[in-house]
């Protein structure tokens, strides 16, 4: 039996019809403060179980539209590419390649491409210089980052631990100082 067109009744009362609001005040019964009802056009319901396989499965033929030496990374609703290139000019190529094809990708299968959360960096050995570089796309100057968060790991362009290491290093102390209070509490 083919499934193809086919919607699972119990997927289909998940997603369609579903009602939204927005409330800007922690009390919900503030009528000011929040919109009406509406039922949302599209998407997943925010914060449900089923969400992030569901988005996992609607972006899973985005990988296929990538020439060599491109490689895409897909979290939950994240889509990262690392591109790999022999100098700048062949990398801000592919950047190119890369952006418009994701963003045809996304407008055609009803999405955007969030410009605002797009971002790039260049990775180098820590024996180069990296240069700051920028790339124009859809009436928006991309600039080259010195260092970005990628799946909750802080990098720079030397691949190096040191911001990671500074960003978690507080949590750490906290976590070792509470251990260390229940092993040798104070009388």
């Amino acid at each position: 039996m083919a499934l193809e067109g086919y919607v699972f009744p119990g997927l289909k009362s998940y997603l369609a019809n579903r009602k939204q609001k927005v409330c800007l005040s922690p009390d919900i019964f503030d009528q000011g403060t929040s919109s009406n009802w509406e039922v949302g056009g599209s998407g997943v319901p925010q914060g449900s179980i089923l969400g992030p396989l569901l988005v996992l499965i609607y972006l899973n033929n985005l990988p296929y539209g990538f020439h060599r030496g491109s490689k895409p990374v897909i979290y939950a609703d994240d889509a990262s590419v690392l591109l790999i290139a022999n100098d700048d000019s062949e990398l801000k190529d592919k950047i190119n390649h890369a952006l418009n094809y994701m963003t045809e990708w996304f407008s055609a299968n009803g999405l955007i491409l969030n410009m605002e959360n797009t971002n790039i960096i260049k990775f180098t050995s820590s024996n180069h210089h990296t240069e700051i570089f920028q790339i124009p796309h859809i009436n928006r100057l991309l600039t080259g980052l010195n260092n970005t968060k990628f799946l909750g790991v802080e990098l720079d362009t030397n691949i190096n631990w040191k911001n990671h290491i500074h960003k978690i290093l507080p949590k750490l102390s906290s976590a070792s100082y509470l251990i260390r209070r229940m092993y040798h509490p104070l009388i």
